[in-house]
Parts: C-alpha cells; sequence; structure tokens
C-alpha cells in the first residue's frame, strides 16, 4: 500500500482501530479520533469523507476519505487517507473558465470545500459566518440559507459588488452543494 499512497492521491493513508486510534502508513505519524462524524459514519461500516479539517498530525488544512476496514460483514478499523484540502479544485475549475465561470462546493455548515481560489478554503471562509459579520459572502450565504444547503435550485447573490447567478445540486454520498456561478451580466448578455 506505501508505494500506491501519492498515486491514489493521498499525502497519506493510517490505519485505525476500534478505539480510534491511528498511524499512518508512509509518515508514521499517530492520531486518536474525537468523535468526528466521518471517522463515527466509518464505523458504522460508510464510506464518509471529512469536511476540510486541521490533521493532527501535520497541523495543516486537510480532508479525509474514511473506507471500513470489514470482515465478514463486521467492522474491524478503518482506513484514513488524508489528502490536499484543494484536491476538488481540478473538477470544480473545468466548470467554466475558473474566472467569470467556475464551480466551488460548500458544506451544510457554510463552509467553503472547494473554490477556484484556493485561499478561500485554506483560510477555512464560511458563508454563514459572514451573516454574522457582514462578510464578503452575506449575500451568497443569505441565498443560500434561504434556498436550503444541499437543495436544488438557483440563486442570485453579490459578492465584491458582482452580481452573479448560481445553480446548485447537493453531491450524493456527502453534505455537500455544488455551486455553479456566473456573472449576471454573462448570462444576460445575449438578451
Amino acid at each position: 500500500v506505501a508505494g500506491d499512497i501519492e498515486r491514489l492521491g493521498y499525502q497519506d493513508i493510517a490505519v485505525m482501530n476500534l478505539a480510534g486510534h491511528a498511524k499512518y502508513i508512509k509518515g508514521g505519524g499517530e492520531f486518536d479520533s474525537w468523535g468526528e462524524f466521518w471517522y463515527e459514519d466509518g464505523f458504522k461500516g460508510e464510506l464518509a469523507i471529512s469536511d476540510v479539517a486541521i490533521s493532527k498530525v501535520t497541523k495543516e488544512p486537510v480532508v479525509f476519505d474514511v473506507a471500513p476496514i470489514k470482515s465478514n460483514g463486521q467492522v474491524l478499523g478503518l482506513l484514513v487517507g488524508r489528502r490536499d484540502p484543494t484536491f476538488l479544485n481540478d473538477t470544480t475549475n473545468a466548470m467554466g473558465d475558473g474566472k467569470r465561470q467556475y464551480g466551488f462546493v460548500v458544506n451544510e455548515n457554510g463552509a467553503m470545500m472547494a473554490h477556484p481560489d484556493d485561499q478561500m478554503i485554506l483560510d477555512q471562509v464560511n458563508v454563514f459566518d459572514d451573516i454574522e459579520k457582514d462578510g464578503t459572502w452575506k449575500s451568497f450565504g443569505l441565498a443560500l440559507k434561504e434556498l436550503g444547503p444541499q437543495s436544488t435550485g438557483m440563486m442570485t447573490y453579490t459578492v465584491n459588488g458582482a452580481t452573479k447567478i448560481g445553480t446548485t445540486a447537493p453531491i450524493p454520498g456527502t453534505k455537500w452543494t455544488l455551486i455553479i456561478a456566473q456573472y449576471e451580466d454573462d448570462v444576460l448578455a445575449p438578451i
């Protein structure tokens, strides 16, 4: 497995026992689960993906893929793959030109999971927090709350003085919403 870690797109892969203690295969770092939902889902026998979280080993923002290790239908432990938090950007950036039309992903709590600007993920920007702080993403946060996270639909919102139209859809198997954003001027130009 050690030789496949990078090929599979991971920084490292850990094996976690049923007590929640894990050790990385490549780097040897160890950590314990604190009851995060992605580990709990894994212990229930489900595949899971985390939100952007701070690694207890690297102290950097990461995303974890979790898969149960089973024998005869019984969970014996977990495989935990640690990824760079910007891993989704290749996919979302292909959903337009990355400037005037692009995709991004927000979790059910309003945290950015993918965005063409990597700093949004690394800074753990939260659109719902911006509502309270009158921040850059306040208009989007209000529009998403009105539509409902993990809903399919359309919204209009303003970011940095530019009005945008977003179409939304839930991402199956996650608690995330994909948004395809485009400047309103570009959408209305042919009219």
